[in-house]
């Protein structure tokens, strides 16, 4: 009877540190946080993140402009499923508007990688902290036996006061 109360106290234990592991785990992202811009002649996107309010996940949203019309509009947010940090997107006018999910494969301090090798393109979404004012993402997916790639590089907008 006396290993009852032992069991417990490790149960919870165990159970606090994987709560505070998931807690860790979208903390492990703040470095995506803020505006990010990538402006070219033709086009400029704009892919911004923020912690929820509830500190259980990261929502974000990109945008698309071309002579300043809305091209492409996705919802994003990088929750814990299972266990897992998930990236999902929801993309207005694709996919039936479902949202597809990548789960988390790779992960290192600057950089993390997301595969869902059931989805056409993209199938892997890769962000890498260049710098604390430039971020690069690639998206890829096999395609006839070859990578097929587009690659990313954003840089922090300063906000404006």
């Amino acid at each position: 009877m006396k290993r009852f109360p032992i069991l417990v106290s490790i149960f919870l234990a165990l159970l606090t540190m994987f709560t505070n592991a998931n807690a860790q785990s979208i903390n492990s992202l703040s470095w995506l946080s803020g505006v990010w811009v990538q402006q070219s002649p033709k086009f400029t996107i704009y892919e911004t993140w923020e912690l929820s309010s509830d500190y259980q996940s990261l929502l974000g949203k990109g945008i698309t402009l071309v002579n300043n019309d809305i091209v492409s509009e996705e919802e994003i947010s990088i929750t814990i499923v299972k266990g897992k940090l998930t990236y999902n997107v929801t993309v207005k006018n694709q996919n039936n508007g479902e949202t597809i999910p990548f789960a988390a494969t790779e992960q290192t301090q600057n950089h993390i990688v997301f595969e869902n090798l059931n989805h056409d393109f993209p199938q892997k979404i890769s962000y890498n902290k260049v710098s604390d004012q430039q971020l690069e993402v690639v998206i890829s997916a096999i395609k006839n036996n070859k990578e097929e790639k587009i690659q990313f590089l954003f840089n922090r907008k300063v906000s404006e006061k």
